[in-house]
């Protein structure tokens, strides 16, 4: 390392800039982390307000649009076929 070439007292200052460096990075990054957390929790519940409660309120999938898109879907690949 540079600081093994330095006569001891530089090594020792360089040592301790480069430790400061280092945390002060890391604290700037974990706040634009914790930021960034935090807007995408606010997007989110901004963007599940507008969901109605009753959407599929039961857990079932609806069978019947499933059910179309499926026929949909095989009617386009026996024409295809054809």
């Amino acid at each position: 390392s540079v600081a093994g070439q330095l006569p001891e007292p530089l090594a020792l200052v360089l040592l301790a800039a480069a430790r400061g460096a280092f945390v002060q990075g890391l604290h700037l990054v974990a706040a634009i982390s914790a930021a960034i957390a935090i807007a995408a929790a606010i997007v989110g519940v901004l963007v599940l307000r507008r969901v109605p409660a009753g959407s599929q309120a039961d857990g079932q999938p609806d069978l019947d649009a499933a059910t179309a898109t499926i026929i949909a879907l095989d009617q386009q690949e026996d024409r295809y076929a054809a």
